[in-house]
């Protein structure tokens, strides 16, 4: 069994309180402490910084003006989904209706513009196509449109191609000779940002309140919180206020969603988004429409509803289905392979899935891990680094007729490969990890140590000031040192789920679960037995119920 100390920082003892050791260990300066704790609307940026934005807002509202015909092409995850709400709420507001909404298929499209989508809008002699969370490396796709009387917009998110930039109007504030403020911003944090300009620049004849676009917030917040941005500066302001307005949020359609997700609106928190409300939207890409997930945040009324019920059915087939495969895939890894490198498929795994069985697989085995499945005439898969190679050096090291194509970065990547490799590829994979230099990713701090007598309401209160959580500012993880255990079970339908309690020096029980313990651990502890966890808290509210309880992120017997 791995060792806690193999992933984690251990914590030092320290008098300091628990609020000041979280801010320490965040690098939050004191004399910033104000300004991070208690975010403030008026300090997110003007929006006409962002380079390009002029002329963009003056293309958008030509084609307002002159009805022109207008696609939103967004991604199909739960940065590119809300960005589509927002464009499209937008639209809806100052009542332009010569617009329709395009997200690809996960499965059939791949990621960003494609050719055979390209020539539909040409075919549709569609005006302005405005792209959400992609286009940025769609070079090709981008000229193919424009030779075919299209116009295009790309407002994107991510690093410019290496082959330079699309040849458009572009609001990407990653690339050159931007100078906007904060250039992590997310997909949806982007087009909110053209929204914001849009209304601080309405031609005569429109007279929309700029506050409206306040109302937005509650998508830019669940992109901005799923899609694993960084919660600090502009976004930890769009955080912030994206919450309070997805408490009061009237769309009916995702107010169905949270009820299905069992989560309670008014008291939603980070941990509801990234564990309940973003696996549904990205759900429907996975084994789906992606515009189910689109009907779901967007619609009012029944159709919001019945989207959002759909939206659910996905999700339940999702866990079903990535369980049964990991399952499956476990059994194939344990009969075949001892070597440094993981490679398993099967024809009938859904794409869109693949990445969920790789991360699986490489963080219960720590090693590198490939899977894939058949999609047409080629192989493609995700990969996972499992912490012990650099994942992109890994596949470029790999003879140079191994993949079709591939790209990614030390953690994670995607790959493709013909008939003729695929039988090869786990050869050439350990080949080349023999000839690969190690990686070793950072090891977390554990922010604390902490006791059954530690899980109260004041500590709480101190986790929660700290809100919203994500990269640079992650939920507070503690560190439960030899704990005798009061209670053991296991639940659910094929009992993989862990229950632990513990009592506190009142003698009242303090309970921690983990989902899927077979991750982290396949000997299950028995009463009286000693464990060493990492631990966050969260508030399990349920059936109009509030209990104080453990999330187990690790286990030491």
């Amino acid at each position: 069994m791995r060792k806690i100390s193999d992933n984690y920082l251990l914590p030092e003892q320290t008098d300091k309180s628990l609020l000041e050791t979280l801010l320490i260990n965040r690098n939050i300066n004191p004399v910033n402490k104000d300004i991070f704790l208690h975010p403030k609307w008026e300090d997110n940026h003007d929006p006409m910084l962002m380079h390009n934005m002029r002329s963009v807002v003056g293309r958008v509202w030509t084609a307002i003006t002159n009805n022109e015909s207008v696609v939103i092409f967004s991604d199909f995850d739960a940065d590119g989904v809300p960005g589509a709400v927002i464009l499209s709420d937008f639209f809806k507001k100052i009542e332009f209706t010569n617009y329709t909404v395009h997200i690809p298929n996960r499965n059939k499209d791949g990621f960003g513009l494609n050719p055979t989508a390209c020539q539909q809008f040409i075919d549709d002699k569609t005006d302005l196509l405005i792209t959400i969370d992609c286009g940025i490396a769609n070079l090709e796709c981008i000229a193919q449109l424009q030779t075919g009387g299209v116009d295009v917009v790309v407002t994107d998110h991510h690093l410019p191609s290496s082959d330079g930039l699309p040849d458009c109007l572009i609001l990407d504030p990653k690339q050159p000779d931007c100078q906007y403020p904060f250039s992590e911003l997310c997909g949806s944090g982007v087009i909110f940002k053209l929204v914001q300009a849009m209304l601080a620049n309405q031609p005569d004849g429109y007279d929309i309140d700029e506050r409206w676009s306040r109302w937005l917030l509650d998508m830019v917040g669940i992109a901005t919180i799923c899609d694993m941005v960084p919660l600090v500066g502009e976004n930890r302001i769009f955080a912030h206020y994206g919450l309070q307005v997805l408490r009061k949020s009237p769309r009916t359609g995702l107010q169905a969603l949270l009820k299905l997700a069992r989560i309670n609106q008014s008291q939603i928190v980070t941990q509801d988004l990234g564990f309940g409300i973003g696996p549904r939207i990205n759900a429907a890409s996975r084994l789906g429409d992606p515009m189910t997930a689109f009907r779901a945040l967007s619609t009012n009324g029944s159709d919001g509803e019945q989207a959002a019920t759909e939206l659910e059915q996905l999700n339940k087939r999702r866990k079903t289905t990535v369980a049964q495969a990991v399952k499956k895939a476990y059994k194939k890894v344990d009969a075949t392979d001892t070597s440094d490198v993981l490679v398993v498929g099967d024809t009938d795994w859904p794409l869109g899935i693949v990445g969920l069985i790789a991360g699986n697989l490489a963080d219960k085995y720590q090693k590198p891990a490939f899977v894939w499945t058949r999609v047409d005439d080629l192989y493609k898969g995700s990969v996972r680094s499992g912490g012990t190679c650099s994942i992109n050096q890994l596949m470029s090291t790999a003879d140079q007729d191994t993949f079709v194509s591939f790209g990614g970065h030390a953690a994670a990547g995607g790959f493709v490969c013909d008939d003729g490799q695929i039988h090869k590829l786990h050869d050439n994979l350990q080949d080349a990890w023999c000839n690969c230099e190690s990686y070793t990713p950072d090891k977390k701090q554990l922010d604390a140590h902490m006791t059954p007598d530690d899980v109260t309401k004041d500590n709480w209160d101190v986790i929660n000031t700290m809100e919203p959580y994500g990269i640079d500012n992650p939920a507070p993880i503690f560190y439960m040192k030899d704990t005798a255990l009061s209670g053991v079970r296991t639940f659910g339908k094929e009992n993989n789920h862990l229950s632990l309690s513990f009592k506190n020096s009142r003698g009242w029980n303090i309970n921690a679960i983990r989902f899927n313990h077979a991750s982290i651990i396949e000997t299950i502890p028995k009463i009286g037995d000693t464990v060493t966890l990492v631990v966050s808290m969260e508030m399990n509210t349920y059936n109009g119920s509030s209990e104080l309880r453990l999330r187990i992120e690790e286990i030491e017997l």
